[in-house]
């Protein structure tokens, strides 16, 4: 499994501070199937907690949310629903190995390396300058700009160019909603897309 960050570029209701919050996005993804395993939206910057949930997150079924249709259930693959106890969706379960993680503070934290090592998985960190080694999760970042991000309210860009005028009184996610919204698009579009 890869792991990085990214800001999400669009602003987010906050609910720590009144008012328009930047936010980013924690993705957990396998190597191999390039499926995403893990989706965490935080405000503001991600903390060493918010990575070891997403972790967490990873190896657990998620259940559908409420409004998600029948297509987007996680087909049987070995283990029958009912032994899961919820109606899980397709994002799939991952017990990783290893996992390639950044080089940034809440990544290289005691917490998430003690949490890792309880769980039996190894740590490779990517290397410095080195987009090789992340390439597939940075692709993921840039699709899910185009595809998602680029169409909601409050989206800010990556630079000022991109901005509209008073994008800051068109925010209409929070964080909770926003993360909803990506695992939506991460399962009924990436996931289903030809690679």
């Amino acid at each position: 499994v890869v792991m990085d960050s990214n800001s999400c570029d669009v602003l987010l209701k906050g609910t720590k501070y009144e008012g328009a919050v930047q936010g980013v996005v924690v993705v957990a993804m396998d190597w191999y199937s390039r499926s995403v395993v893990s989706v965490r939206v935080v405000e503001n910057a991600e903390l060493s907690i918010d990575v070891s949930f997403a972790i967490l997150d990873m190896m657990r079924p998620m259940p559908l949310r409420p409004g998600w249709g029948d297509e987007l259930r996680w087909p049987f693959a070995g283990v029958p629903e009912a032994m899961l106890g919820v109606n899980a969706s397709g994002r799939p379960v991952v017990i990783p190995e290893s996992t390639v993680l950044d080089h940034g503070t809440p990544y290289k934290n005691h917490l998430v390396v003690r949490n890792q090592e309880q769980l039996g998985v190894s740590i490779l960190p990517a290397r410095t300058y080195t987009g090789s080694d992340k390439g597939i999760i940075e692709r993921f970042f840039g699709s899910l700009k185009t595809g998602l991000l680029e169409q909601l309210t409050g989206f800010r860009g990556s630079d000022v160019s991109e901005r509209g005028e008073r994008i800051d009184d068109d925010v209409h996610f929070d964080a909770q909603a926003l993360e909803d919204l990506i695992l939506y698009w991460c399962v009924r579009n990436w996931q289903n897309h030809a690679m």
